[in-house]
């Protein structure tokens, strides 16, 4: 069985992160069917070997806390056993069954895998992903141009009545999106929803710590003993908070969830909150980052060369 200390077992089913930024409004993502290539061609040369692939199930729920719906997903070995605990947080715009390929294959290797989002941070970004079709260059002109032409054209039928010309006309421009999807990101990012998605964590670490007490299917499996705190992107600000990264606010604590490790995936740093050398001295529990050189954010707050700060400064163990 797995330990949960074992981080390069882990490494290679987040490489695919290194391929892409932190979410944004306008991804470039290979598919599901690409991802599954590359990591199937990774593991042949090597690098992530398990002894055993497990068979897996999952089931995914909606819980209620203090009137929030929290979505959340939980996948485990269906072979009779006790396994290592994975809590993974996903990114802002994601919703519980986000990072399936890594969670998938952190199951298939003997983990129980359990994800959560609340349904508000899922659909944050719903809007304004309606708008991406749009971005691309090739399918819209850039704003001064759709402004040059809008000035020669003459009204059409469909610009009288309404309809999809007119709409179209009125959708922001690129610029306009992008300052929304930067207020979205630093309004989600902000300690107060911070704060908030602590207590949402810790609420439902006990909820499923009642489900294993019960015995309840999938839950029964989970060894709480062997917990890893697991993030992306938003998911990895609250990882880092409830390590104790310090954000010059009181935060939430608890004493029922003592993670024996993390993994953060595109950690966020805002360097206008300052104490960079000092802010991460209480995380020297074994932590596994991961960034990229393009690793940057569309919320304006962290870029690639940024989030290396963590691993730099957090001690060293």
């Amino acid at each position: 069985m797995p330990s949960c200390f074992t981080f390069s077992r882990l490494l290679i089913c987040c490489w695919v992160l290194l391929c892409f930024p932190a979410c944004s409004s306008r991804p470039t993502l290979p598919s599901q069917e690409e991802q599954q290539e590359k990591l199937a061609e990774a593991l042949s040369n090597g690098g992530y070997k398990t002894a055993r692939s497990f068979a897996i199930d999952s089931n995914r729920d909606i819980w209620t806390y203090q009137q929030t719906e929290l979505e959340v997903e939980i996948i485990a070995p269906t072979a009779p056993g006790n396994y290592p605990l994975i809590i993974y947080l996903p990114s802002l715009g994601e919703n519980a069954g986000g990072g399936r390929l890594w969670r998938e294959t952190w199951a298939k290797a003997g983990y129980v895998v359990f994800s959560m989002q609340p349904v508000e941070i899922s659909l944050a970004l719903k809007a304004l992903e309606a708008e991406r079709k749009f971005d691309d260059p090739h399918e819209l002109p850039n704003d001064e141009n759709m402004d040059m032409a809008d000035e020669n054209m003459e009204p059409r039928p469909e610009e009288e009545r309404g309809g999809w010309f007119t709409e179209k006309r009125k959708r922001p421009s690129r610029t306009a999106r992008e300052s929304e999807l930067r207020f979205v990101g630093h309004q989600y990012f902000a300690p107060e929803n911070l704060k908030t998605r602590l207590e949402q964590l810790y609420w439902t670490y006990r909820q499923l710590k009642t489900r294993n007490d019960l015995r309840q299917p999938l839950y029964a499996a989970a060894d709480l003993s062997k917990v890893i705190l697991a993030g992306y992107d938003l998911g990895a600000q609250t990882v880092t908070a409830a390590l104790g990264e310090n954000f010059g606010t009181g935060l939430p604590h608890s004493d029922e969830l003592k993670p024996a490790a993390a993994i953060v995936l595109s950690p966020s740093l805002d360097l206008a909150e300052g104490n960079v050398r000092t802010r991460f001295q209480k995380l020297d529990l074994p932590l596994l980052a991961i960034t990229g050189s393009e690793d940057n954010d569309p919320y304006a707050i962290s870029s690639a060369s940024v989030r290396v700060a963590l691993w730099e400064q957090a001690p060293g163990r």
